[in-house]
């Protein structure tokens, strides 16, 4: 009976331990979604916790659990590429531009306990970011604590063809027949004149 005790004890102790585990390899707090917001309409979505390369399924799953009424939120695709920046220690970085060597469609800004997770309007290969929209304690904006960005494209699509050129009807081959049979016929009738 003892042994079973101690099973019913450490069963719960090791999956707790594993749950924090996780949760510390996901580097941070798991995230939730602490608005109700639908990304493709506001652009913009504030979650607290972190984002990371290493759960951005968990960030999709965040979003499309509390927001089941909205189109899903999918962040980690095939084929999708993905940037990252994280400061200097001791740099106070608020604001700034990135320019992405493919189409970003969302980026991340992360400070202090929170992150805001925003959809560009039109993918782009650069966008600007600041701090602003992190509650901070303070009133401030908080520091950068690092970006993530990710898009779907390596580049941008190409340009469409140029339309085709026209093909000349058949009215014109006929005029442009006669024209050189003409020209042709007038060069050979010539008569040379001897002076």
């Amino acid at each position: 009976m003892r042994l079973n005790r101690r099973r019913l004890i450490v069963a719960p102790l090791t999956i707790l331990s594993l749950c924090f585990a996780s949760a510390a390899y996901a580097g941070g707090g798991n995230p939730s979604l602490t608005n109700d917001c639908d990304i493709a309409i506001t652009l913009m979505c504030h979650f607290d916790g972190n984002i990371t390369l290493n759960n951005l399924n968990l960030v999709e799953a965040t979003y499309n659990a509390q927001l089941p009424q909205v189109p899903t939120l999918d962040l980690n695709p095939t084929g999708f590429f993905s940037g990252s920046y994280t400061p200097n220690p001791g740099q106070d970085i608020k604001s700034g531009m990135i320019m992405a060597n493919f189409l970003v469609s969302y980026f991340a800004v992360k400070g202090g306990n929170a992150f805001e997770l925003y959809k560009l309007a039109t993918p782009s290969t650069q966008f600007s970011w600041n701090t602003n929209d992190i509650p901070n304690g303070g009133g401030n904006a908080p520091g950068l604590s690092h970006l993530l960005w990710i898009g779907y494209s390596a580049a941008p699509p190409p340009p469409p063809p140029p339309p085709p050129t026209g093909v000349p009807e058949p009215a014109t081959w006929a005029m442009m027949i006669i024209g050189f049979g003409a020209a042709g016929s007038m060069l050979r009738r010539r008569k040379t004149i001897i002076a």
